[in-house]
């Protein structure tokens, strides 16, 4: 306040504090323009920091010399923490976009790669050294399936369905499953000062629980605490990241740990995919990014705050839901056919091969497109030839739901099953109102494809 510091020297207040320096280091260029304008962090009165828009001018003597400054100040601190989360999320999209592509691109590679090794695998049964090395191909394909999955995670472009949970719920399971793999030396409390339903995918909300406790668990050395709160989210929180003026209520997952804390100049970083501070080869540098990736995905943001040698924060903040909101699908019918014939569709000729050989073997009539254009041209002259469709989501020229938009016009009960490891504008809401009867991740095997067929044919 103005009145405690009237009269008093400017060193004498200001001394101690980084502006000071900040003072010091302009002060050259306050002399010969003139004035300084800019941002400084200073103390604020309760012993923290603030950011401050600063402008100084000297009053000048009859000599010419500098007698005393004017400043005046305005407290940014919001404003700056908003620019800084906005900065973070726009380089975090631009990343996403990248992973996102990758990613389909690496799904269809390892539908190929795990098809083949499938086929194989029955047709080699019995060589026993060859079922050994096809089983480590197939499993180091599943490592990078979920790889795969991780990536689209964080670059948000797979749409799960949310229904209503109980958050405080999902909390007690996760940490249940956490106490059963921890070492009895981490103590882990929880404190729900307040409940609510948030709209998510359950298992997903679940993961980003764990992998902001994994990476407390991995911060703490021997002995340490982890806490999870449950509160209301404050207004300061929502100001910082713009949410307060949204007609929703917030609730507040904190993930507090007294490990040995971030460090301020990597901080920035840690949502960052393949950022890591553990030794090379320990954890994919996925776990934070995964988290960023779900909270997003749920219309939520996550923040954190960290002091070395003294622990970490971690604010998950997410809106809460009304319980009736649920949209539940209508339940879908089956269908029986004794034999099937099948018109498959994908844009990339190593897996329309891969379904050729599999699809073929299990007993099913196929024709095989690589060309969405062409095989739809094929089934308006024949609609009655096929008793289902296969087709990829992204391809050029017609994409999959558009595809199957125009199948279904011609013939509505058609069943068409969907194959995408990149699912970015469509849930599996709008899918299924287009007439949609599955969807199938890539990369999948046949027997996934022929356990989704066999559901409807």
């Amino acid at each position: 306040h103005g009145q405690e510091i009237i009269g008093q020297a400017f060193e004498s207040v200001l001394s101690n504090s980084p502006f000071f320096v900040k003072f010091m280091e302009i002060q050259p260029s306050l002399i010969l323009e003139g004035r300084w304008q800019g941002r400084v962090k200073n103390f604020s009165k309760n012993g923290g920091f603030k950011d401050f828009g600063m402008l100084i001018n000297p009053v000048f003597g009859d000599q010419g010399e500098i007698v005393e400054y004017v400043v005046l100040q305005k407290d940014v601190t919001l404003e700056v923490a908003f620019e800084e989360r906005r900065s973070q999320s726009q380089k975090l999209e631009s990343i996403g976009t990248l992973a996102g592509g990758i990613a389909h691109e690496f799904n269809n590679l390892l539908a190929v790669i795990m098809g083949n090794i499938e086929l194989l695998t029955r047709e080699n049964s019995e060589s026993e050294l060859s079922q050994r090395c096809l089983g480590d191909a197939y499993e180091a394909s599943r490592r990078a399936q979920e790889l795969v999955r991780k990536f689209l995670l964080f670059s948000r472009n797979e749409t799960p369905s949310f229904i209503p949970v109980p958050i405080d719920k999902v909390v007690s399971e996760a940490v249940k499953k956490l106490r059963s793999t921890i070492s009895s030396s981490i103590e882990v409390e929880t404190q729900f000062e307040f409940r609510g339903f948030v709209k998510a995918d359950p298992g997903r909300l679940q993961q980003v629980i764990l992998n902001l406790c994994k990476n407390s668990i991995k911060a703490i050395t021997g002995a340490g605490k982890i806490s999870l709160r449950l509160s209301e989210a404050g207004l300061e929180d929502l100001q910082i990241l713009n949410l307060q003026n949204q007609e929703v209520h917030w609730i507040c997952l904190s993930v507090i740990d007294n490990g040995c804390g971030i460090p301020s100049e990597i901080i920035g970083r840690v949502f960052d995919p393949f950022f890591s501070t553990q030794v090379a080869g320990e954890g994919t540098g996925l776990g934070l990014s995964v988290v960023h990736g779900i909270v997003q995905q749920l219309g939520g943001s996550v923040t954190v705050e960290s002091v070395v040698g003294k622990g970490s924060v971690f604010k998950v903040f997410l809106p809460l839901t009304d319980v009736d909101e649920y949209f539940e699908l209508p339940p879908q019918t089956v269908k029986k056919h004794e034999k099937c014939r099948l018109l498959v569709v994908d844009d990339e000729k190593l897996i329309c091969s891969f379904y050729q050989r599999g699809l073929t073997r299990a007993g099913y009539q196929v024709e095989i497109f690589d060309d969405s254009i062409a095989a739809l041209k094929a089934f308006s002259e024949s609609p009655g030839s096929f008793d289902a469709v296969v087709t990829d989501m992204m391809m050029p020229g017609m994409t999959g739901d558009k595809l199957s938009s125009e199948i279904l016009k011609i013939r509505p009960d058609m069943v068409i099953i969907l194959c995408s490891g990149y699912l970015k504008d469509l849930n599996k809401e709008d899918l299924y109102k287009i007439g949609i009867k599955a969807f199938i991740e890539k990369p999948m095997i046949v027997s996934d494809l022929i356990k989704a067929i066999s559901r409807f044919v």
